[in-house]
């Protein structure tokens, strides 16, 4: 049986996961990686995979830190 989802996504996750604001960033973090990646993907000549494009981006935000 799966478990219910919260009413309050934002109160209720947080029993599951990193406390704010880490979730938070952490969500952001990943959107801006996506964008960032499918902006590059859908713009390239002979773009690799998405994934490799999603990846490379991660990567290079990593190395910021």
């Amino acid at each position: 049986m799966r478990t219910p989802r919260p009413r309050c996504p934002r109160r209720g996750w947080a029993r599951w996961g990193p406390a704010e604001p880490t979730a938070d960033l952490a969500a952001h973090s990943a959107v801006a990686v996506f964008q960032v990646a499918f902006g590059r993907w859908v713009s390239a000549d002979e773009p690799p995979d998405l994934a490799t494009c999603i990846a490379r981006d991660a990567a290079a935000l990593r190395a910021l830190t």
